[in-house]
């Protein structure tokens, strides 16, 4: 787990989607950075909406906290989920994954719908 997790978990950015006892994914948002950190579902459960549902948590956890606008880098097989959700893409990128490795990948981000 990437050390800035635990203070974006301590500030509540975090959401688990569970299937009985069993984590089915996660999300982070980082709302300082007005990004979403992460969104990850179990290979065995895709397909079932689960990661949808993930995003749209982190969506309105970021419009209560006042955050207009997200931001994130989707790795290229991601970018179509994002795009579906209503991210749009601004360039090709390299993401600096915490393991030391440089991946290819698109800055996106999303207009929030305003309450």
């Amino acid at each position: 787990m990437p050390p800035a997790y635990a203070a974006m978990l301590a500030a509540g950015g975090g959401v688990v989607a569970m299937q009985g006892e069993a984590i089915a994914g996660y999300a982070m948002l980082d709302a300082d950075k007005q990004e979403v950190e992460a969104v990850f579902v179990d290979p065995a459960r895709a397909g079932l909406g689960i990661g949808k549902r993930l995003l749209a948590a982190l969506e309105q956890l970021a419009g209560g906290r006042g955050i207009v606008r997200l931001h994130l880098s989707a790795s290229l097989n991601a970018e179509p989920f994002y795009r579906a959700a209503g991210f749009v893409a601004l360039r090709a990128e390299a993401y600096a994954h915490p393991s030391g490795i440089s991946l290819a990948s698109v800055a996106m981000e999303k207009a929030l719908a305003t309450a």
